[in-house]
């Protein structure tokens, strides 16, 4: 296992963009937030991308359109790689993402209380949408870090029932219970999470650690081979440029939240993916992650790179690692 840890899941979930959000880039230059498969993602590309997106209407739509026999795609590498499409919840209502941005700023700036009313009152908000859930998650972050964890728990549970089977609210619920020294619904619970989004490797690992505790160790190392398994798997799809863009894109989302090498190896790989939104958010994660074996790649991709939010998401995650030294 690496010794970066990884960008804490509930922060992550609820708090994306949170930079951008208080400093209000130029949306040219704004580079995507960390998101996770199953939460709500923005559909609508960038300035920046409509600006890349081919225009000649015979064009493929998709990056992988007309790639055969494992070639790589056909598509032009300089236009933008789709965002994997969440299916489960809805974007929401204009009052909700600004409410939502108002909440996150409050948050950033240490101005608790009001944070956690304005995430409260997103939360309770219709209609159910990735910016409700966000909020929900984030209110039950806030109520955990302040010894409320019953408050949390009730929170998670409500929030199950109004969102059915979405992994994302499945995990924070296994952790609360775990956390309140409940083992075996937290292993129930993380279990289903996996049947949702088997991708999410990391969960493997904090099952493991449960039934270590409980002293199953041979469901511990089985869970453990199945990691080591999967991790080698989708870090070899992530730098496999002939897989569709939008796996690509979406894996480098998931190894923001893998604290292991061969991830890591895999994102600094992604650097030199032929699709600029790909190599940004592969910057933005290694920044995030505060990846200090990536400074070298980083200071040559924020001077190389043909593309300049690439640029600059490289310049920020330097930023983020010099920081963090």
């Amino acid at each position: 296992m690496g010794s970066n840890a990884p960008t804490p899941i509930l922060l992550a979930l609820a708090l994306a963009g949170l930079l951008s959000a208080c400093d209000k880039p130029d949306a040219a230059n704004d580079s995507p937030p960390i998101t996770m498969g199953g939460a709500a993602r923005d559909s609508a590309p960038s300035a920046a991308e409509a600006a890349e997106a081919p225009t000649d209407p015979s064009a493929p739509s998709a990056p992988n359109a007309g790639a055969a026999d494992g070639n790589a795609p056909s598509a032009n590498p300089d236009a933008p790689a789709p965002a994997r499409p969440s299916g489960q919840l809805p974007g929401g209502t204009p009052e909700q993402k600004e409410a939502l941005m108002e909440a996150k700023l409050a948050f950033v700036q240490e101005r608790l209380v009001e944070a956690e009313d304005r995430f409260k009152a997103i939360a309770e908000s219709e209609p159910v949408s990735g910016e409700s859930v966000s909020a929900a998650i984030a209110l039950g972050q806030i109520y955990t870090e302040t010894g409320r964890q019953q408050q949390a728990l009730t929170l998670y549970t409500n929030l199950r029932e109004r969102v059915a089977g979405l992994p994302e609210v499945l995990l924070v619920l296994a952790r609360t219970l775990a956390d309140m020294n409940r083992p075996e619904e937290a292993i129930a619970t993380y279990e289903q999470a996996l049947e949702g989004q088997p991708d999410y490797i990391f969960l493997l690992t904090e099952l493991a650690q449960l039934h270590l505790e409980q002293g199953r160790k041979e469901r511990a190392s089985e869970l453990l081979y199945t990691y080591e398994q999967r991790v080698h798997t989708l870090a070899n799809r992530l730098e496999d440029h002939s897989a569709p863009a939008e796996d690509r894109l979406y894996l480098v989302d998931v190894f923001g939240f893998v604290d292991d090498d061969r991830a890591y190896r895999a994102l600094m790989h992604a650097l030199d993916d032929p699709y600029p939104q790909i190599r940004r958010a592969a910057a933005t994660t290694l920044g995030e992650v505060r990846l200090d074996d990536a400074r070298n790649l980083l200071q040559r991709v924020a001077i190389e790179d043909d593309a300049t939010e690439v640029r600059m998401a490289a310049r920020q995650a330097l930023r983020l690692i010099n920081e963090e030294g």
